[in-house]
């Protein structure tokens, strides 16, 4: 595989090298909704949840 060029990404390879950019796309959200909801179930197992909205990292509350 060539070398990325700074401010580049590499070319695509790989298993999903030839998908569609939406179906691309698709496989990213579902990634990002899987990682929001591990990440969700660890914050309240760990109890940082009076922590998170204490410092105001709570996404929930807006601040405007």
């Amino acid at each position: 595989m060539p070398a990325a060029t700074p401010g580049q990404y590499p070319p695509d390879t790989g298993p999903f090298a030839n998908l569609s950019e939406e179906e691309k796309k698709k496989r990213l959200d579902a990634m990002v909704r899987i990682w929001q909801s591990d990440t969700e179930r660890r914050i309240e197992r760990e109890g940082y949840r009076a922590f998170i909205t204490a410092t105001g990292l709570d996404e929930s509350v807006q601040p405007w």
